[in-house]
């Protein structure tokens, strides 16, 4: 994601924009490369980019506006099932004092598919399931957890099914 972002400031016309982008991005990573814990101490991806994501958020939809909406859905569809298997991972087999390096993260993610039916044991499950059980669970806040991931879900399907083949306004050149 944090590559796609970066490149699509290729297609962002905006020159102060992208100078913007550019000098904020090499602050962040000199700030964060000055950083004794570099690389996050236990945890796990890109979290000291974080202040950057409106920038990224540009250069993903400058990418998004050049490629066919199927394949932005597909990518979207790929990269979101391989962020729950690196949350599978994290969670249930990275261990924090040994640095797996890419392919023994490759092979940790392939081991973590046999852990998917941990996905549901999340808050959600565990807060109606101790309300139910009268064991003190926060079950006002799981149902709006619950709630909340319903309209997500159903806001994604509709996005899914939306019509493509309304005219576009023509782009400039």
């Amino acid at each position: 994601m944090l590559l796609a972002a970066v490149a699509g400031y290729w297609f962002v016309r905006n020159n102060t924009l992208r100078a913007a982008f550019a000098v904020c991005f090499l602050m962040q990573l000199a700030i964060v490369g000055a950083f004794l814990y570099w690389y996050g101490g236990f945890s796990f991806g890109m979290r000291f980019f974080i202040n950057l994501t409106p920038f990224f958020a540009i250069g993903l939809a400058a990418v998004a506006t050049r490629i066919r909406p199927v394949v932005a859905r597909v990518a979207v569809a790929v990269l979101a099932a391989w962020n729950f298997v690196l949350i599978l991972s994290f969670t249930y087999t990275i261990k924090g004092d040994v640095a797996p390096g890419y392919l023994g993260l490759v092979q940790i993610q392939l081991h973590s598919l046999t852990l998917l039916e941990h996905l549901i044991q999340g808050y959600v499950v565990r807060g109606i399931g101790n309300a139910l059980l009268r064991r003190g669970g926060d079950l006002p806040g799981a149902i709006a957890v619950f709630m909340l991931e319903i309209v997500i879900i159903a806001f994604a399907v509709r996005l899914t099914a939306r019509d493509d083949t309304a005219p576009q306004p023509a782009r400039p050149a």
